[in-house]
């Protein structure tokens, strides 16, 4: 029992540390750390993958073309 309740918690670790990696991915190409947060923990390998393909919008959007300006 002692050995389940050990690694139940040595993965929700894992995945807790884990999913700071695609968070702050995320947030550098500006989208929400806690969003990207909470997907990392939940999907790790999808959200990882998927904040690498993210296009940048750190910067604001043009109100005539809806373009991202740096």
């Amino acid at each position: 029992m002692d050995y389940l309740l050990l690694f139940f918690l040595d993965t929700l670790f894992w995945c807790l540390l884990l999913g700071l990696i695609p968070a702050f991915i995320a947030r550098s190409k500006g989208r929400n750390f806690t969003q990207w947060y909470i997907y990392g923990v939940l999907l790790f390998i999808v959200a990882f993958i998927h904040s690498l393909f993210l296009k940048d919008q750190s910067g604001t959007r043009c109100p005539a073309c809806k373009e991202w300006i740096q």
